[in-house]
Parts: C-alpha cells; structure tokens; sequence
C-alpha cells in the first residue's frame, strides 16, 4: 500500500506518492466503557507513527468527535488526520488476520484513496462526495490553532458502509463522504492516524494497548518506485550517535543491493565516525525506543564500517565465521613485558594506538573527502546476508533473525552524513561479498592484527549499543599480543576438500493465496492450511501437549495441515523438514489462536 498525497492550490491538485510500509502492531485493544468520558491522545510525527483500535461501523448511526492540531514546521494540507477504512475480524489495522482487506484512506482535506481510485467508481460500488475548503493555505493554517474533527459513519441491511469525515478550522471547512459495499459477512472498522499532527479527545476504547510504552523514532523516510522497484532517501545526517537513521526497507529472498555516498565531518578522525548498519524487525520498519516491547521491535545486528560489531557480536562474529571481513590494515603492536606497572602499560597502550590510528588514517581521510558505500542484502529463511564496502573495507554478516517477523534494515553513523541512498533489485550475478576472497596475498592478513579492533582505543569514549545501553562499546583488549602469524599463499597439501555448502530450506504455509505465520480459528471451527518447502523434503508436525491438545486438534496429510478450534486459548504447532543432499533441514512455527 502506498500513501498517496494531495498538494492542493485552491480546487487544483498535483499528485505524488511515497512509500508507506505494512503495519501490525501485536496488541491487546482496551476494552474500557465508552461513557466513562474518558480520552487519549496520538502524537502523529510522521505517517503512520501510531494509529488507533478500530471503531466498528454498525446499522445504528454512531458520531465520532475529536480535535486536532498540526505542527507550526507542517507546509502541506495531508499533515492532518486520516481514517484508515477496512474489514478485519479482529478489528486491528492492517492485521494479519487473514480476513484483513483495506478499502480506503480518508485524508483530512479530502482526499480519498480507495481501491487505488480517487474517484467514483460505479463498478466498485464506491461513491465518494467531497467538498473543499474554499483556501487550502489558510485553511491549513487555521488547522494550526485547532482543527475539529467529526466521522458519521453507519451501515446498511446490504453491508453498505457510508462514513461522513468533516473537519472544521476557523472559517474552513472540508467534507468527504465515502460510500462502499464491503464483502458479505465481514465487519467493517475505522482507525484514526495522521502526520505531522497531535489528535486529542478520542475516546479510550479506541486506544491500543502496548505491553511497553511503545516510543518511535524519527527517522528518514523512503520513496519507492514501482517502475523500477527502487528506494531512495533524503539526506540522512548524523551529527551525534544514535540520532538519525533512514528508515528501515524490508529484507526479502530477493536480493537487494545498495549504495551511498558518505561524508565524515571534518572535524573529527575517529574510524568509528562512518556509517553504520542496524539490522532489526519491528511492526512497521521504523526504529523505536528500548522501553518497546521486543515482540514490537529488535535489533539483531549494529555493525559500524570499521567492522565493529556493536549489538549481535554473540552471534555475528569471525570466530563463528558469521562475520568475514576484508581490507582492515594490519598493525605490528607491543605486548606488555612481564612485571610491567600501570605507567608502563599505559604508555605501550598510547604507542599501539598511536600505530592503529596512523594505519587506518587513509581510510578515515577517504570518508572525510566522501566516498561511496555499496552493499546486498538478503533473506534466506531465518538468516539476513548482508554485504558492505566502504572504500576497500568491508564484511559479509550472516544475522540470525526471529521467525515469522519481517526483518528490515537502515542506516545510521555518527558524525557523518549519507546522500543518495538508494536500495534497488540486486543481479542475479555479482562479485565476490567482501570477506568471501581468496587466501590474503603474503604478508598479509584478512583478520584484524592483535590490538587492531576496531574498538575505540583505550581512554576515548564509544558509542553506546543502540537504544539498548548507556555503557560504551568494548574496547581493545588490555594486553596487545605479538605479531600476527602471516597467511600461506596456497593451502597446504593435506588439506581436506571443503564439505558441500547445503542450500537454506524455506518451509511456506498458505491459508489460500496468502502465507501466514500465525492463524485464528474460532471453536468447533476448523482453518485448512497448505504446507510446502522449497527442498522438497519429507514434512512433519510436532505433536502438541496434553495441554495444547485441549485448545486444538491438529492434522496432516500429504501437506495439508488442518486446525480445528476446541477451547480458547493460544498453541504453537513447529512444522520440519528433512535435510537432503542439497538442503538443510529447516522448522517453522504457526501460532494459533484460538477465540470463542
């Protein structure tokens, strides 16, 4: 789904599109008594950054009332509320609930986007009746002071839904009216969200209730092209660590490749001060705050350019080969002597660094002049692979990721600034991931030299792990060992031959056309799901629990997984695939939900 935006010059309009990505927040709805008078509020600092609970479109005629005001910085009459119009059996947007379907967007100043069409269209059964404040800018601005909103909304006997928005400022009007038939047998709901706005008074069973303060972070957003498939971003600039990001792009089986132009502030000469990647999943790409649950948002990896892993390095790193970087300069570094005092190693520490810092100053000089950045990344079932080179120095990182959750990845740095950042469709052939070489030429060493981590040098301060901790990020070790033993040019004679690198099964259930991770049936209803792999191997599911067996019945045959509701509650059913001679063994688990 695409957002799609309405630059208004008094009755005129000029269209344009940005990227807005799915959303799904894992929630419990309020259930508290709508007479209690009782209100919450939305801060709306860009699209989509929270949105409500659904209300539910009944025959009774209902009205919703609530106000609104839009930031002094907004310029464009879209940063004002919007109704997010939909059927869902669970009432939450953009759920994934298979019964989920999205008929329209309701903006503030009238525009309309349902079904891909803004207008009229008899063969969707949609009718859409607007009318515009007579002055947009002023109108705009009244919105400002305050803006107050009222939705009428009510269905008919044919499941005929009609929603009236109107919204009033100073002298200003504006009325959109959105009629539909929605499918046979689904309820139809209205959420409320907006941008660049704060909306007050909306009654509290309308809010969502996180198990964390839920906190989203401002971030730059992307826009993407469906002509070519590509994602480009404004200039990311980051001044201070962990202040800027670009918003996050889905990481897909479809190999995605990269690139950037990246400025180091001149003022500095630490390698640390470079771009850096955060690899996480969250509910709708964005990046949040700690206090947020983990089943909301999680970071998996945060590697900086000089190859340091910041968050992840116990599951990314070179011991576990997860981690294989290329190009860090090599540096001869002193041990401490036997006996040595704090004085003397300090000084053997100011020495080793001193080395380290000369070693990497082309490096940090190239990212000072700008250079540019290049990358791939891909999915491959419950692993991220992602590539990065930044003028020579680069890593290939395999990042273990949840199961079920859309993966996303952004960048961020620390004083340094990211232009022309574009993701597009990677060829299906490409050179060799950095870290993926051959044997390093003699003399050289592929590993960082004992003493050359690219963790800041004793005595300076780091960065702290994003969003996760005030403490800096570890530094080199206290005792510098000799040098490196250098590389063999060939492999030795008795080398054995590498064993065959098996490919990574993907196990995909579908409830119908669409895939799914988790289901809800209702008791004494059954939900049939098809189960395939890409390997081809022989499928099984695990036998539930005496517990679990009291909430689901479960059955499979010739990969045909049928639950059937028995009581409420929720089970998970892990689903395996076989290893064969050219696939690894894979698992997948499917929630289940279980509603009377």
């Amino acid at each position: 789904m695409r957002k799609t935006k309405l630059l208004a010059i008094a009755m005129a309009a000029v269209v344009g599109m940005s990227s807005v990505p799915a959303v799904y927040r894992d929630v419990v709805v309020a259930q508290a008594d709508e007479t209690t008078g009782e209100t919450f509020s939305l801060d709306e600092p860009n699209y989509l950054a929270a949105y409500t609970a659904g209300k539910k479109v009944t025959t009774d005629k209902q009205t919703l009332n609530f106000t609104f005001k839009t930031y002094e910085t907004a310029t464009s009459n879209w940063d004002t509320p919007v109704l997010l119009v939909y059927t869902s059996d669970d009432g939450i947007y953009e759920s994934k609930n298979t019964n989920y379907k999205h008929y329209a967007n309701v903006r503030s100043d009238c525009w309309v986007d349902a079904e891909g069409t803004t207008e009229t269209d008899a063969s969707k059964n949609i009718t859409i009746n607007k009318t515009y404040p007579s002055d947009f800018a002023k109108w705009l601005e009244a919105c400002k002071k305050e803006g107050k909103a009222t939705v009428e909304y009510q269905k008919d006997s044919s499941n005929k839904v009609t929603i009236k928005y109107t919204v009033v400022a100073g002298d200003y009007t504006s009325v959109s009216e959105f009629s539909f038939i929605a499918d046979e047998g689904k309820e139809t709901y209205f959420a409320v969200t907006g941008e660049l706005c704060t909306i007050s008074g909306l009654p509290i069973d309308m809010k969502m209730e996180l198990s964390n303060e839920q906190t989203r972070l401002k971030s730059v957003a992307g826009t993407y092209s469906d002509t070519d498939k590509t994602t480009t971003f404004g200039q990311v600039k980051c001044d201070g660590w962990w202040t800027n990001w670009s918003n996050g792009v889905e990481i897909t089986e479809d190999a995605q490749k990269f690139s950037f132009k990246t400025t180091t502030n001149e003022s500095t000469d630490l390698r640390w001060n470079t771009p850096t990647t955060v690899v996480f999943t969250s509910v709708d790409g964005g990046l949040y705050k700690p206090t947020t649950s983990k089943n909301l948002y999680k970071e998996y990896s945060v590697i900086r350019s000089d190859c340091f892993v910041i968050t992840g390095a116990d599951t990314v790193n070179e011991t576990s080969g997860s981690l294989k970087t290329t190009g860090i300069p090599t540096v001869e570094t002193k041990a401490y002597p036997d006996g040595a005092n704090a004085d003397e190693k300090k000084a053997i520490d100011d020495e080793n660094n001193a080395k380290i810092t000369e070693a990497w100053k082309p490096w940090v000089d190239a990212n000072k002049a700008g250079t540019e950045v290049t990358g791939t990344v891909k999915r491959e079932g419950n692993k991220v692979i992602l590539t990065y080179l930044n003028n020579g120095i680069g890593y290939t990182a395999t990042i273990p990721v949840e199961e079920g959750k859309k993966a996303y990845l952004s960048l961020t740095g620390e004083q340094c600034t990211i232009d022309n950042l574009k993701f597009a469709p990677a060829p299906a052939e490409s050179t060799p991931a950095p870290g993926t070489e051959a044997t390093p030429a003699p003399g050289t060493s592929a590993t960082p030299a004992p003493g050359t981590s690219a963790a800041p040098a004793p005595g300076t301060s780091a960065k702290p792990a994003p969003g996760t901790s005030t403490e800096p990020a570890p530094k080199p070790s206290a005792t510098p060992t000799a040098k490196p033993t250098v590389a063999p040019t060939k492999k030795p004679s008795n080398t054995k031959k590498p064993a065959k690198k098996l490919k990574s099964a993907t196990i995909t259930v579908k409830n119908g056309k669409k895939k799914v991770s988790s289901v809800t049936v209702k008791t004494k209803k059954s939900v049939k799901l098809a189960v395939s792999v890409n390997s081809k191997a022989k499928l099984s599911v695990a036998k539930l629990s005496k517990k679990n067996a009291k909430i689901a019945k479960v059955t499979f045959k010739k990969n045909k997984l049928t639950i059937k509701g028995l009581k409420k509650g929720k089970v998970s059913i892990k689903i395996t695939s076989k290893k064969t001679s050219k696939y690894k063994a894979a698992t997948k688990k499917i929630k289940v939900t279980v509603k009377k």
